[in-house]
């Protein structure tokens, strides 16, 4: 994802990758909280209750062919912030899956 996390918690023998559930990736506003990235928009598909929003790391888009990372929102949540706004995911730490 071109990001470097942080985590408190001890990483387990054998983890070589990460994940993390896309409803628990959070919008921020914050500048100053851990494990943000400023994110370019690709895709918005409007379903049932929510929207699954398509991103990629701002900075790393020059590169091209970075991963895409997907979360998912609760429309009266989305509509909720102001259209032409930066957007920022927040990367829970307590959210951050380790896999082997």
């Amino acid at each position: 994802w071109g990001l470097e996390l942080e985590t408190a918690r001890p990483i387990p023998e054998g983890i070589t990758h990460i994940g993390i559930r896309a409803h628990n990736l959070r919008v921020s506003d914050n500048p100053e909280e851990a494990n943000r990235m400023e994110c370019r928009i690709l895709k918005i598909e409007e379903e049932v209750f929510e929207y699954a929003i398509v991103v990629r790391n701002k900075k790393m888009d020059a590169a091209g062919g970075e991963p895409e990372i997907l979360f998912r929102m609760k429309k009266e949540d989305w509509d909720s912030i102001p259209a032409g706004e930066p957007l920022f995911l927040k990367f829970p730490e307590e959210a951050i899956l380790f896999l082997e």
